[in-house]
């Protein structure tokens, strides 16, 4: 079978993925924690697959920056050329790829939003998707995934506060979509993506007339489908919300029932659902399951609330056999916690 370099290198760091020397037992859990310089609240987003973790911080200003952490403990901060430098402005990289190519968000000085793409070798990029806003604080452009091959997928507000989806490829490209269904006058609602497979599909969210959220799947040549997962709706904040895709097109995220309740889901790439939570996962009113990444062996990480508020991380393994991720320094009080 021909295989081309791209495909290639993903899959030989997918496999090494399949067989993990030690499967997420507490025995062979060990952690790292770590603040870049001058950080007051350090804020991870992602992980490379070679091991370097990208995020933002802020300092005792109030002002954002980005960072790159190296595998070997180094830390680079950075800022996205135009930043704003007044309390709350700044920096915020949301997303590396396999290779640790990062993207994200910056805002201006004047509160608009543009998007970045940091490379390996520091230069960044900036860019503004077509039709973002350009008049009204806090719209803009807001990249939130990158894949392999350095297409990313992200929201864009604009002057009416409406939003919608954009997809950026690797060569500069941009391309603008609407879910069928989203509200298209709507004021901050509209159609959210939240995450890009290495094939380039993405998945995410978007907010009907009703305010209610469905998740949708848009493949590479852009035809979108959309789905709710069992169990869905009712609650304060009722539907379906995506937040991760994987290479062979799996998709986790969570919903809410009808008792406010959260729980996680697994949508395979056929459109099979499997519904989850944790042991200890909480119950009542706004408690229960927040899965967050998945990986190409259909490992799921995330975070869960148990009935004193308190979040646990959590890996769930492809056989749907759990366990807890608590950093030793985490906080025990209601709203403290661990959260991948």
């Amino acid at each position: 079978m021909e295989c081309n370099s791209l495909k290639c290198a993903a899959l030989s760091m997918f496999i090494a993925t399949l067989a993990p020397a030690c499967q997420p037992s507490a025995q062979c859990q060990t952690f790292i924690t770590f603040d870049p310089p001058g950080s007051v609240r350090t804020q991870p987003a992602g992980i490379s697959d070679l091991g370097a973790a990208a995020g933002f911080y802020m300092d005792a200003n109030g002002l954002f920056h980005g960072f790159v952490r190296n595998p070997n403990g180094s830390i680079i901060s950075f800022e996205a050329p135009g930043s704003g430098t007044a309390r709350f402005q700044g920096t915020l990289a949301e997303s590396i790829s396999p290779v640790g190519v990062v993207t994200g968000g910056y805002q201006d000085s004047t509160g608009i939003y543009h998007g970045f793409v940091r490379a390996l070798n520091g230069t960044i990029t900036t860019f503004d998707a077509p039709g973002s806003g350009t008049l009204v604080y806090n719209s803009g452009t807001k990249p939130v995934s990158i894949n392999l091959g350095g297409t990313i997928t992200g929201s864009y507000q604009d002057n009416n506060l409406i939003v919608h989806g954009f997809v950026r490829a690797a060569n500069g490209a941009i391309n603008t979509f609407d879910v069928q269904g989203a509200c298209t006058d709507c004021s901050n609602q509209g159609t959210f993506p939240q995450s890009i497979s290495l094939e380039g599909a993405i998945t995410g969210a978007y907010y009907d007339e009703s305010g209610l959220t469905h998740g949708f799947l848009r493949s590479p040549d852009g035809t979108t489908t959309t789905f709710e997962a069992p169990g869905s709706g009712g609650g304060v904040s009722p539907g379906t919300n995506p937040s991760s895709i994987n290479a062979l097109g799996a998709i986790t995220g969570y919903y809410q029932d009808a008792n406010s309740v959260y729980h996680g889901f697994l949508r395979s790439a056929h459109g099979t659902y499997l519904t989850f939570d944790p042991p200890g996962s909480g119950t009542g009113f706004l408690e229960g399951t927040s899965p967050l990444g998945i990986n190409v062996g259909g490992m799921i990480t995330g975070d869960y609330q148990d009935i004193n508020l308190i979040y646990h991380g959590f890996v769930r393994t492809a056989n749907g056999t759990f366990a807890n991720i608590d950093v030793p320094k985490a906080g025990t009080e209601a709203g403290q916690g661990t959260t991948p």
